[in-house]
């Protein structure tokens, strides 16, 4: 792809997205441009005195075309309140852990911040547990998970919801008021030691193979 098409491919998913510069979070260039991580390409712009778009078409020079971005665009509580309320939503998140780079907030903080809004929204944490747990599973048919019951994988989260705390300001916080967790009836961590990291299970669809 060119200069002027990349472009005008940028300039096109800015528009149909409604995402703008002050939007966008580097993540990641390279090795040698840790400076860049965490501020956004506006901000790197007006640092530098250039245009926003030259800016962006520089990190992605420096990365080699191999560099991250985070979207902040759709993050924010009045959407997360909404998406909460809703009574067909239910919680999950896509974000794993990088090698390098500022890390994803998602990958370390999406569920306990969920009973973090909870309180702040007045909502039930029955309510909260529900969506992370057995709706998620009936929605995505996995069997045998979301609840506990005899025969089901427990899969458990021991949490104390008056101590739960997270920091958005560090993407990689370790949350606190995680009390322990087992994971297919092993236990992986007790108050703030991880005990085991392999107890976790791969789950296939139907008529697909590992």
């Amino acid at each position: 792809m060119n200069r002027l098409k990349l472009q005008l491919t940028i300039l096109m998913y800015r528009k149909v997205l409604g995402i703008d510069w002050d939007d966008m979070v580097v993540a990641y260039i390279s090795d040698d441009h840790p400076e860049y991580e965490g501020k956004t390409v506006a901000e790197l712009a007006e640092k530098e005195g250039v245009k926003p778009i030259d800016m962006y078409l520089k990190l992605v020079d420096l990365s080699k075309r191999n560099g991250s971005i985070y979207l902040g665009k759709y993050y924010n509580d009045e959407i997360v309140k909404r998406l909460m309320e809703d009574e067909l939503s239910v919680f999950m998140t896509d974000a794993w852990v990088e090698e390098k780079g500022l890390q994803n907030i998602a990958a370390f903080q999406t569920f306990p911040q969920f009973f973090v809004l909870a309180k702040r929204y007045g909502m039930p944490y029955e309510r909260i547990v529900r969506k992370m747990t057995g709706a998620t599973a009936d929605r995505y048919r996995l069997e045998k998970r979301g609840y506990l019951k005899e025969g089901y994988k427990a899969d458990i989260t021991i949490i104390d919801p008056d101590k739960i705390r997270v920091d958005e300001s560090v993407p990689d916080f370790k949350p606190e008021g995680i009390e322990h967790v087992f994971i297919n009836g092993r236990q992986v961590m007790d108050k703030e030691t991880y005990i085991s990291s392999k107890a976790g299970e791969l789950i296939l669809r139907k008529g697909t193979q590992a």
